[in-house]
């Protein structure tokens, strides 16, 4: 029985989670985790590179090697299990899934920032402690994004909910508003 991408990141991803907690090591996990998805994000054909049939095995070993040199034991471990099955391809969703595992677990929600301009890091701080707070939560970890169309403001999307306090959505209120009158 062949398995998808999906069906793939959920056993790969779970087992490792489950792994990595039962050895008290969660944290050094996913510090691996965080650098190979930036691996996997600057090389967006890696993984399916390290499957092709194309590359030879020495070829394919040489760039594992490479890969997961500076990775704790038990990542190198599973990375070796992953890389023997020829599952490689299937890496940025075995990672995503440990991510949604590990943040559930820590109670950290992720979310995203669009704004016109790059944030400081001092308004990005402030966005972070009132999402937390908005959300009753511990921890909010978010990605920037930069959007000029929405011309000032910000949107913020996590949990599941979007909070917009674009200016661009504000003027289109205004608009609609005017044209009521």
């Amino acid at each position: 029985m062949k398995l998808n991408k999906n069906s793939i990141a959920l056993r790969y991803g779970k087992a490792i989670f489950e792994l990595a907690e039962e050895d008290e090591l969660l944290n050094e996990v996913q510090e691996d985790f965080l650098a190979l998805k930036q691996i996997f994000e600057e090389n967006e054909t890696l993984g399916e590179a390290l499957s092709d049939i194309r590359l030879t095995y020495k070829q394919k070993q040489t760039i594992f090697q490479e890969l997961k040199k500076d990775a704790h034991p038990l990542t190198q471990n599973f990375l070796s299990v992953v890389f023997e099955s020829n599952l490689m391809f299937a890496m940025p969703l075995i990672l995503e899934n440990f991510f949604t595992r590990y943040n559930k677990e820590k109670g950290i929600v992720t979310g995203v920032v669009t704004s016109a301009v790059p944030l400081s890091a001092a308004q990005k701080a402030q966005i972070t402690v009132g999402l937390a707070k908005r959300l009753k939560i511990g921890r909010v970890t978010l990605t920037e994004k930069i959007d000029e169309t929405i011309v000032g403001g910000v949107i913020v999307e996590a949990n599941g909910q979007i909070i917009d306090g674009s200016i661009r959505t504000q003027l289109m209120k205004l608009k609609n508003l005017l044209k009521q009158v």
